[in-house]
């Protein structure tokens, strides 16, 4: 929730009201989180591409992960973009030639009810054009976790940090995926 205990938006430090920098996904409510639905379920390969992003050599990573792993040669971007996190954050979407940029994101039903259907909604400004694909997520005793790709496009937006949601839910489970998007 963006909403604080007094049924007010969370504001910064300032007094100013947040933004998804500022809050990430939100408050947590602890009941909910007995009963998630869903999770992003997270590997230790997406913690050492996190290293890799913030400078950390192969034999740093290696030294701590006690394995050989050897950092993605694909852009930094794509591989912070790409970390299976509840939220999404791209740093450099340029505004010329209207660029696009596809991430992706892989959910795990933790419910109650194995067979799940979960629909998606998307909150995002006029200026930015977020498709989510696929729009419904079935799960089934064959199929716990599955994954997403949101692209990203860029319809005249301003330069500066571009925010919005993406959120599933089944009827009795919402989860958020917050964005921040900057368009240069």
């Amino acid at each position: 929730s963006t909403i604080n205990n007094l049924g007010k938006q969370v504001t910064n430090t300032s007094g100013i009201s947040a933004t998804p920098l500022d809050t990430g996904s939100g408050e947590i409510h602890p009941t909910r989180a007995l009963d998630p639905g869903l999770v992003y379920e997270t590997h230790p390969h997406d913690h050492f591409d996190f290293l890799c992003y913030y400078g950390y050599s192969h034999a740093q990573i290696s030294s701590i992960s006690g394995t050989n792993y050897s950092c993605p040669s694909n852009s930094s971007e794509i591989l912070i973009s790409n970390l299976n996190y509840p939220s999404i954050s791209i740093s450099k979407l340029e505004r010329q030639n209207f660029t696009t940029r596809r991430v992706s994101r892989t959910l795990t039903n933790v419910g109650p009810s194995v067979d799940a259907i979960y629909t998606v909604t998307v909150e995002a400004p006029n200026s930015l054009s977020v498709e989510v694909t696929p729009q419904k997520l079935i799960f089934s005793a064959n199929a716990t976790r599955l994954s997403y790709d949101a692209e990203f496009t860029v319809k005249g937006a301003e330069t500066g940090y571009q925010f919005g949601f993406i959120t599933w839910s089944d009827g009795a489970h919402v989860v958020r995926t917050t964005f921040a998007v900057n368009v240069v």
